[in-house]
């Protein structure tokens, strides 16, 4: 009787790991964002791209 081979951990598909390092990389440079702009700026970048959102919704829907 032969041995079966061990369990794999992970992925065997690549392209599946290069998505999932892309999806890290976005949410890792999002919290560096949020963090540089809330301890150097008072989050006054993210409110202004708060406001600018509204302002397009608002002038789009009418």
């Amino acid at each position: 009787m032969g041995q079966s081979p061990p369990p794999r951990s992970g992925s065997s598909d690549p392209h599946a790991v290069v998505s999932a390092m892309r999806y890290v990389i976005v949410i890792v440079a999002v919290t560096f964002f949020l963090i540089w702009d809330g301890l150097y700026h008072h989050g006054y970048y993210l409110d202004a791209t708060v406001r600018e959102m509204s302002r397009i919704v608002r002038y789009v829907m009418g």
